[in-house]
């Protein structure tokens, strides 16, 4: 061991650095910034190793949980996230799922009818208790301050997600949603194409390329064959 290196074991050593960083002069790797420089964000897994067995809709949530608690499948944990996307200002999630039509060409006692239990189905109580029983999104504002809404928010998070991703999001043509009679569901029609070719190159192996690919192809198919039936 040489000597200038034993004479601080043991020794109280003057700190020299205190001066520059307690008057904001440090420099930090954040300061640092380069031409054409890029940032990197890791997302850690809370598992050491684990499988993705499966990503599917918000609205899935309640039969999941269900099947959950019965203790059907042991040790598979459930994870809600936002929906991943370009990081723009003008970018967001758009409304999606089920949606109700009262047909013209029916007579006008059930056109009346269909209309009282469409306003039924959309008030605020109903609204509350739909979405707390299977994720979805409640289309009633004030469905978000009712019980059991507000419970399930409470005590599940992950329920609430999607509901601030889309509330928070801007409001423009983009994220109004698609006015298309294929738009269909998982596993149908031209949503059904996307979110079977998301699910394929994030659990499959399926290049991203092949994925907008095999989405596009099954989108227009989808689209041939309502204009077939629909004209």
């Amino acid at each position: 061991m040489s000597t200038a290196a034993a004479r601080y074991i043991g020794a109280r050593v003057q700190r020299v650095e205190d001066g520059r960083l307690l008057t904001g002069a440090g420099s930090y790797v954040d300061d640092i910034v380069l031409p054409g420089m890029l940032h990197a964000r890791f997302v850690r897994s809370p598992f050491a190793r684990a499988a993705i067995r499966g990503i599917d809709t918000s609205a899935a949530l309640g039969t999941i949980f269900q099947r959950l608690s019965q203790g059907e499948y042991q040790g598979v944990l459930v994870g809600t996230g936002p929906m991943p996307g370009p990081n723009s200002p003008d970018g967001a999630v758009l409304v999606g799922g089920a949606a109700n039509y009262i047909i013209d060409k029916s007579s006008p006692e059930k056109q009346a009818a269909a209309y009282e239990f469409a306003k039924y189905l959309a008030s605020p109580a109903v609204q509350s208790q739909w979405a707390a029983a299977t994720g979805y999104v409640p289309i009633s504002q004030a469905a978000t301050t009712m019980p059991p809404l507000t419970d399930r928010w409470a005590k599940q998070p992950g329920f609430k997600v999607a509901y601030d991703q889309l509330v928070n999001g801007p409001v423009n043509d983009a994220t109004a949603g698609p006015v298309i009679g294929a738009y269909g569901a998982k596993g149908v029609g031209v949503r059904g194409a996307i979110i079977d070719a998301l699910n394929a190159m994030l659990t499959q192996g399926v290049s991203p390329a092949q994925a907008v690919h095999d989405a596009t192809q099954a989108g227009d198919a989808a689209i041939a064959d309502y204009n077939s039936r629909v004209g």
